[in-house]
Order: structure tokens, then sequence, then C-alpha cells
């Protein structure tokens, strides 16, 4: 059984959430939203979920603590992370290449 991934944030507004496979996602809170700074997930551990887990640890976290958006900007050079975000729930604002997902 997947233990429940670690949360660790520091005075700056960076949110860290890691798993023991070497996952971690990071995240910079700002007032009622939130951006994804990083999504790290090793290679052969890659289109298993590991990912979606992750921001999903990610988005719990911030709903929790009354955060409203979590937005994620990324270079067009990156169009598999693009994919990858869509897959997770994120939408494309059509004023902006910036994904965002609303959070309960």
């Amino acid at each position: 059984m997947e233990e429940k991934p670690n949360a660790v944030i520091d005075n700056d507004g960076i949110l860290r959430i890691e798993n023991e496979d070497g996952g971690a996602v990071t995240v910079y809170k700002r007032g009622s939203e939130a951006a994804v700074l990083s999504v790290a997930v090793p290679e052969d551990g890659r289109r298993k979920g590991l990912g979606t887990a992750l921001l999903a640890a990610v988005e719990q976290e911030l709903s929790g603590a009354g955060i409203g958006r979590l937005e994620a900007d990324f270079p067009e050079s990156l169009g598999g992370f693009k994919e990858f975000l869509v897959h997770a729930g994120f939408v494309i604002r059509k004023s902006t290449p910036i994904l965002s997902v609303e959070l309960d």
C-alpha cells in the first residue's frame, strides 16, 4: 500500500508534496491562489498515475487551506506537460497559456 505523500510548507508560501517513490510537486501560495512551480516524477514512474496522485494531494492540501485556484504556467516546449495537466483536470484559459483547476 502506498504511503500518503508528505507535505512540507515553509514560511515563504512554498508547499512541497513528496512521496516515497521520489516524486514531488512544488507550489507557491499567494492569497487565495497558488501556482505549480514544478512537478518531478522519476522516469520509471511516469504514466503510472504518480504525478496525478501528487497533484491530487496538492489540491487536497491547498483546498483545506482555503486556496481556491491552482495555476500552472509552462513553456510551449513542454507540450507533454500540458497534456499531463489537462489529464489531471486543469483547463486552459482562453486569454493566457496558464492552465488552472478550481479547488473545492
